[in-house]
Order: structure tokens, then sequence, then C-alpha cells
């Protein structure tokens, strides 16, 4: 599938069909990450504190 990569502010970004967030189970915060030239997106990593009920996870984004 091939999808528009559009301006955001001073980034780009991509809109994601809701059937691919819903079959890998995003919602809300995902991680990214760079992989041989790719982007692979995909649901956080569970830390012991979000196990716990205790903080928020970080978006990166300095908020």
């Amino acid at each position: 599938m091939k999808i528009a990569i559009r301006r955001i502010g001073n980034s780009k970004g991509v809109i994601i069909p809701a059937e691919f967030l819903s079959r890998v189970g995003l919602e809300g915060v995902a991680d990214i990450r760079l992989n041989n030239g790719s982007l692979a997106i995909s649901p956080p990593k569970k830390t012991r504190s979000l196990w716990l009920g205790k903080g928020q996870p970080k978006t990166g984004c300095g908020g």
C-alpha cells in the first residue's frame, strides 16, 4: 500500500489506516525505530512503572 507523506508543522507524517493499527495493537503511543533502511512502528515496550500504573510512557517529544 502506498501512502502520502504529509507536512505536519516542521515535521512530516503519515496517516496509518485504522485496520493496521488495530491489527498490531497500537493505541495512543508507539515506539518507532530505523530497521535496515525502513521505519518500524510497534506498540511500546511495557516497563515496570507502566505495569504498576505509575507514570506515563515517554513520547520523546519533550513533553
